[in-house]
Formats: structure tokens, sequence, C-alpha cells
């Protein structure tokens, strides 16, 4: 079981502060006795970090910069604009060429048009706000009040925000679901406030404060 203990918070270690702890075997000689194998010399240098607090230090100041992560996303820099706008997009792709599976099978048939909203329907609005900003996320929980919806963060803290109107909100990591629009709608989400939503076969952009 020490052994496991050993291995597990060695593992920790190295992945924290891998760097450091290189400069430590370096400038500390007594933290790894002459003859020793290198596992053992790493598993001296783990149980005198236990010894000292150290370990603990560096897990708490880990724990905290993962926490901060979530209460503090980064900014993805989209800006604010209030004026209101409207798209239209009806979203279809023609197939160019046949395509085959591995036996040789035709399993798409070139000129066959495909509508996807046809086959995967959004399942609810997305409202897309600076979080930073009360007159958006306002904005934003009213609009939630007439349609299902999903209101994103580009910018702020969802978790905070959520906590104090007790209301889930979300937060586009790196971009992922307006990269995900882009790609396969060519549906630009380049200002906030901005909801995104489906009405029969089309999709419908709305920029700024729409009454």
């Amino acid at each position: 079981m020490h052994k496991i203990l050993s291995k597990f918070i060695l593992g920790i270690l190295l992945c924290l502060s891998f760097s450091s702890f290189a400069e430590d075997f370096g400038v500390d000689p007594s933290a790894v006795p002459a003859g020793k194998s290198g596992g053992d010399q790493i598993r001296s240098f783990v149980e005198k970090q236990q010894k000292s607090g150290e370990l603990d230090k560096r897990m708490q100041e880990w724990r905290k910069g993962q926490l901060d992560k979530i209460y503090n996303p980064p900014d993805l820099g989209i800006k604010t604009n209030y004026k209101s706008t409207q798209e239209v997009f009806s979203p279809s792709f023609t197939i160019p060429q046949d395509y085959k599976d591995d036996q040789g099978r035709v399993v798409a048939k070139q000129g066959t048009v495909i509508e996807p909203l046809k086959l995967h329907a959004l399942d609810s609005a997305y409202i897309f706000i600076d979080g930073r900003d009360q007159s958006q996320i306002q904005y934003a929980l009213a609009q939630a009040k007439k349609y299902p919806t999903k209101i994103v963060f580009t910018a702020g803290s969802y978790v905070n925000e959520g906590n104090k109107y007790h209301q889930v909100f979300y937060y586009d990591y790196k971009a992922m679901i307006i990269g995900q629009l882009h790609r396969l709608y060519n549906i630009n989400i380049d200002s906030v406030p901005a909801i995104l939503f489906q009405k029969n076969g089309a999709l419908f952009l709305t920029k700024g404060m729409s009454q």
C-alpha cells in the first residue's frame, strides 16, 4: 500500500511542477542521497516533500488554480453590439459525388440534398451573452421565459452568476459551440447578445436586443 501511495503521489507531483523538482535535484544534494537508484531518489524526494508540507501546499495551489479556471474562464473576446439585426439560414448540402463503403457499395449518391435541420432539429434556442454585462443577463432571462433556451456566456463567471440568479448558465469553452455553428452552417456569432433559434426548416440569428 505504501508503494502504491508513493507512486500515486509521485505522479501528481511530476504533473504539477516537474521543472521545479528538477531544479531541486540540482541544488539540494541532501534531497537525493548518493548511491540510490533513480526510483529510490525520486521516492526519497517525495517523502521529503510530504514531511515538509510542500506536497499539501502544491496540491492546494493546483486545486485553487483549477477552481479559478471554472469560476473565471477566459474572455472569448466577442464584442457587444446592442443594434438589432436578423439573419435567416436554410442550411442544406448537396453531395458532390458518389460515396462508397469499403465493399464498393454506394451509400450516398451524387446530387443528394441533405437538410440537417430535418434530421436533427435544435431542441432549444441558444442565447450568447457577455456575462459581465447585467443588462445582457436580464435580457437573456426575459427571453428564456418565452421558450426553451440555453444561455451561453462568452465572458464572465457563469458559475457565480448562476448561483446569484438560481439559473443554469453555460460557458462556451474555447468557442467550441460558436466554432461548430460556423463550420456546419456558416453562422458567425461575432457580437453579443445573439439568439439562435429554429423555426420550421430555417435557423434565425437575432443580434442585439430585440423586443
